[in-house]
């Protein structure tokens, strides 16, 4: 579990290791390293490996889609791209799941993993520098970097503190924990100044108020003022009013956020010209693509969008294959989230939410955001075949 625990860290770095200049050059050879690990374990320990069908037959569609338009463009960095995007997924939602016993086992694997691999990069230029400036970008490269990466911690410290509210563990280890987190890394995304992170740490917390008062019961307990109810409704306010007022007064939200809307707002522009660049490449769009050089040639800049990213380089259908995949997962994610006495049961729908949300904004393939994404759908895959297992 060590060993695991380790490699699945060094996998999550990678998709950090880009955005910091030090280890920009050694991103490929972790991820690499780092998969053939989990992939060489598995064999050692001859376990047999986890799928869902309309999961697997939906990912294997768009790599097939993505083959056949590097086919189509003569282009080998779409194949060397298809490929790898392939690796991750396999390793991710079929290797890493039967590595472990059990989805709790998992969970925490997963968990750990991603504490490991990321507070050091957020914690350790603190210590050391201080907030020197804002916005704040740590050792990253730049403050957009940091914002894009701590808000997978904001998903996590949301979905722990909602299914212990839920489970009425109002003064447990976890909720504390997770509390602190909370409020450590959503402040981390205001001094960032990274619209696409505010914009993803709200939607979350619209997520947290959404699953929280979703069903008739938890709705008209608002109103029901019985002592467990008190305790679960004011743990619900700090939340909201943490991230509202006591994190970030209104001049430091203005400052750090706002005013960075407002100063585009002014421009002409909110989307700061990337909507210039999603028209131009859906007004371009082709079945399969333009290739991988399309955005650096033909449009002069990235595309900071997953989605246009996918559209540009690998076309229509592509695109439409991937978001119907998202579609199914988060369905099964929100299914998921139906389980009782499950402390990880909001954790899939969370992080599903981040990839997308960031993706508005900026292209999340090969981030850390990714990487988690596809290990909560294998968790997500688990849970079920332990579910239909234990009927």
């Amino acid at each position: 579990m060590k060993v695991l625990t380790i490699l699945l860290s060094l996998l999550y770095f990678s998709g950090l290791a880009y955005t910091i200049t030090e280890f920009r050059p050694f991103q490929t050879p972790i991820l690499i390293g780092a998969l053939i690990g989990i992939c060489v374990m598995v064999l050692i320990l001859k376990r047999n490996l986890i799928f869902s069908k309309p999961v697997t037959v939906l990912f294997y569609l768009y790599i097939l889609s993505c083959v056949i338009a590097s086919w189509i463009n003569a282009d080998f960095q779409i194949l060397l791209a298809s490929g790898i995007q392939l690796s991750i997924f396999v390793t991710l939602t079929n290797v890493l799941p039967s590595m472990v016993n059990n989805v709790q086992g998992l969970f925490r694997v997963i968990v750990v993993s991603l504490l490991f691999s990321h507070l050091p990069v957020f914690i350790i230029p603190i210590l050391l520098n201080g907030i020197d400036r804002v916005p704040y970008q740590g050792m990253l490269y730049n403050p957009n970097s940091l914002g894009t990466a701590v808000i997978s911690l904001v998903a996590l410290s949301l979905s722990l503190i909602l299914s212990e509210l839920q489970m009425k563990r109002f003064k447990s280890k976890i909720m504390i924990s997770s509390l602190l987190l909370f409020v450590t890394s959503s402040t981390l995304v205001i001094l960032s100044n990274s619209r696409t992170a505010f914009l993803t740490l709200a939607a979350l917390i619209v997520l947290f108020i959404l699953l929280k008062y979703l069903s008739k019961e938890s709705f008209i307990s608002l109103f029901v003022w019985r002592k467990s109810m008190i305790k679960q409704n004011l743990f619900t306010t700090i939340i909201i009013t943490s991230s509202i007022v006591l994190i970030y007064n209104t001049a430091f939200l203005y400052n750090n956020v706002i005013s960075k809307f407002e100063r585009n707002l002014n421009a002409g522009d909110v989307t700061a010209r990337r909507g210039d660049i999603w028209l131009q490449t859906i007004a371009e769009a082709q079945l399969f693509g333009h290739g991988r050089d399309y955005f650096s040639g033909s449009v002069g800049t990235a595309a900071h969008n997953t989605f246009i990213s996918i559209l540009g380089q690998f076309g229509i259908v592509p695109v439409l294959i991937f978001i119907l995949f998202l579609l199914y997962v988060s369905y099964k994610a929100i299914k998921f989230s139906n389980c009782s006495n499950c402390n990880y049961r909001y954790v899939p729908i969370f992080f599903i939410m981040t990839f997308v949300m960031l993706s508005m904004g900026e292209s999340m393939m090969l981030k850390s955001s990714m990487f988690l994404l596809f290990s909560v759908i294998g968790m997500s895959i688990k849970y079920q075949i332990e579910f239909e297992s234990n009927k």
